[in-house]
């Protein structure tokens, strides 16, 4: 992820133990619940500090509450930061 579109790199920075600011801002800026967005902060940096299936289960999760709990308008026009994320996710989760 260190290649890729400004929101991939964002993601690749925040699982590499990188500021969670820029990329929470970007998803709570576009509705998301802050709660859940700092939910799943939290649980994509200990992600890349704990690559286990018990912490891709727990981002996964908090990525799924994110998504849940967002309104309609946030799926108007997403931010290109929540497919980055999904994308990360399902890229660790296929052990790319």
């Amino acid at each position: 992820l260190s290649s890729g579109s400004a929101a991939q790199r964002s993601v690749g920075a925040v699982i590499s133990g990188g500021s969670t600011t820029a990329l929470g801002n970007s998803l709570t800026g576009a509705g998301a619940p802050a709660a859940q967005v700092a939910a799943l902060m939290s649980a994509l940096t200990n992600l890349g500090s704990n690559p286990s299936p018990a912490a891709l289960k727990a981002a996964i999760l908090a990525y799924n509450a994110v998504v849940n709990g967002s309104p309609a308008s946030f799926w108007n026009n997403p931010p290109a930061s929540i497919q980055a994320i999904r994308g990360a996710l399902l890229a660790i989760r296929l052990g790319r």
